[in-house]
């Protein structure tokens, strides 16, 4: 099955491979086919209870510039699934129940949720505007 579409390891997105510090120039520079993320997803009033919370959890907990508007959708069916998934649990239905939960396993794939994509993030130094005010700040203090 080689040369399918499925093959191999999924691509990275640039902006995850920056935050990760995977990023290279000479390997991902030359990268035109990746959409721009603008904007940040919007969360649809729909979404209520268990839903609502898988929603905050990914998106309120993710950094700026790895989900944009445009990934409204896919992280919608992540928290209704999500959603789906505890109330079928909670009324009994449990092959339903774990039929949505690989469902859902596989967009939170897709999303890069999960404790072993979280480990790779790094925090970013802070830019130079912001430590050169907390620099002079610090140097304000009074001893």
């Amino acid at each position: 099955m080689s040369g399918t579409s499925k093959s191999g390891k999924k691509r990275v997105p640039t902006a995850t491979l920056k935050l990760t510090g995977q990023y290279r120039e000479d390997r991902h520079g030359k990268r035109g086919d990746e959409s721009v993320v603008s904007g940040k997803p919007r969360r649809p009033q729909r979404l209520k209870g268990a839903a609502a919370t898988a929603w905050k959890h990914v998106v309120d907990a993710t950094p700026d510039g790895i989900y944009g508007e445009q990934d409204t959708e896919l992280l919608t069916a992540y928290a209704e699934l999500w959603g789906a998934y505890c109330e079928l649990w909670k009324e009994g239905e449990v092959s339903r129940a774990l039929r949505v939960l690989e469902r859902w396993l596989r967009i939170a794939s897709d999303l890069g949720v999960g404790p072993i994509s979280r480990c790779k993030l790094t925090i970013e130094k802070a830019d130079d505007k912001e430590e050169a005010l907390g620099d002079f700040l610090n140097s304000r203090r009074v001893s």
